[in-house]
This record gives C-alpha cells, sequence and structure tokens, in this order.
C-alpha cells in the first residue's frame, strides 16, 4: 500500500505549486508539491476505501504523506477513542505550520465526543515538541463557544509559547476569540491576561490584520501597543 500512496501522489504533483510551497516551509520538510484539495480528495477515497489498514501501513517520510495521514484520520468514520492511538501518532509526526493547520481544522468529532478529545488537547499543550503544542491550540478553533471560552483563556495562560509557532498560535486564537466575543476579551486582555511581550503584540497585530475589524477598533488597539 505504501508504494501505492506514493505512486497516486507522485502523479498528483505539481511543479508550480511546489516551487511555491517550497518557500513557506523549512528546508528539512521533504515534499512532492501536492496542492491540498487534491491530498484531501484523496484522503476521502483512502478513508473510504482501506480506513484503519491504511493508518496501519502507512508511510510518514513526505510532507504529503504524514498531511494525507492526518486527513485520513479526520475522514475515517470511526469512534474518536479508535482514533486516539492514531492521532497520537500523527501529532508526534508533525513538523511543519501547514500540516498542523491543515489537519486540525479537519479534524472533527462528534458532540457526545467533544469534552474527551477537549481534555486530550489540553494534555498535548504538555508536550515538549512544538508543533503537538500549535495543534493543540490551533485545534481549539473548534471550542472558540460556552461553555469552553474562560478554560481556553486559562489555558493559554499556561502553555508554553517560547517556540515561534506557538505563540502564533495562541495570537491567532485570541485575534478569533476578539472578533467572536469582544467585550469579554477585552476584559481579559486590558485586566487579567499575564502573556509574555511577545504573545502579546502578536495577538493586537493579528487583530489589526483582520478585515472584520472596524477602522476605529484598529485605531484603539494600536494604542494597547508596548
Amino acid at each position: 500500500m505504501r508504494d501505492k500512496v506514493r505512486r497516486e501522489l507522485i502523479l498528483l504533483r505539481d511543479e508550480k505549486y511546489l516551487a511555491f510551497h517550497r518557500r513557506l516551509l523549512p528546508p528539512s520538510v521533504c515534499l512532492l508539491g501536492v496542492r491540498i484539495p487534491d491530498l484531501k480528495k484523496l484522503a476521502k477515497r483512502m478513508a473510504k476505501e482501506y480506513g484503519e489498514e491504511y493508518l496501519k501501513n502507512a508511510s510518514m517520510e513526505l510532507y504529503e504523506e504524514v498531511t494525507l495521514y492526518g486527513l485520513v484520520l479526520s475522514f475515517w468514520k470511526a469512534p474518536y477513542q479508535k482514533k486516539k492511538p492514531y492521532l497520537d501518532l500523527f501529532v508526534s509526526s508533525i513538523d511543519n505550520w501547514a500540516t498542523c493547520d491543515v489537519v486540525s481544522a479537519q479534524f472533527l468529532v462528534s458532540v457526545k465526543e467533544k469534552e474527551t478529545f477537549f481534555s486530550d488537547l489540553l494534555l498535548y499543550q504538555k508536550s515538549k515538541k512544538e508543533y503537538v503544542r500549535r495543534f493543540s491550540i490551533v485545534a481549539l478553533f473548534h471550542y472558540l463557544e460556552p461553555p469552553y471560552l474562560e478554560e481556553i483563556l486559562r489555558r493559554v495562560e499556561n502553555v508554553k509559547k517560547e517556540d515561534y509557532y506557538v505563540s502564533m498560535a495562541v495570537a491567532w486564537l485570541l485575534s478569533n476569540f476578539y472578533i467572536k466575543y469582544k467585550e469579554r476579551f477585552l476584559a481579559y486582555f486590558l485586566e487579567e491576561q499575564h502573556l509574555d511581550d511577545l504573545t502579546y503584540q502578536r495577538t493586537i497585530q493579528k487583530i489589526l490584520d483582520s478585515t472584520r475589524v472596524s477602522k476605529e477598533e484598529k485605531d484603539f488597539l494600536r494604542t494597547l501597543k508596548k
């Protein structure tokens, strides 16, 4: 199966996209240049036709293979508890922001499984690995609603943010918190937060970059820059 999947990925490669994507990822990441829509299409088919058989035997050497693995896991129709060991393997294999963000956006659980997944994301935040922690933060976008809001604010205070991609993930999450719950965010940001200076500044900048924030709001936020 590994060889079959590798051949399919090679057939999907796009040289122009490879040149573009190569500039966005660390030099250590090996990639073919397969566009995300094509990866998702292949992942849906692999999940339907092979499911767990693929997950047990997949190669995870290339960027596309690791990302495909996470997408197949996302599309596979199975209970979360059955997916969990494969999710642990996937998150420990992430070595770039793109794989992290593509899969975390796609990985959803049922309503009855949501609390369990949330608890597992909080455990991932304790990892020493930068991209495991980034995954744990970006996946919290699915939880920007009651009753998780206060817990999210508490947790982003404690997660280790010295790594760039973790700090940026926290800033991104908080900027979306601002857009959805402005009053609560401002109370937190003005009176409660203990963010490091870089994450603080990055949060403001992420909000300023948003097209969903008015000029008046942006003018006010600029006054908060340190």
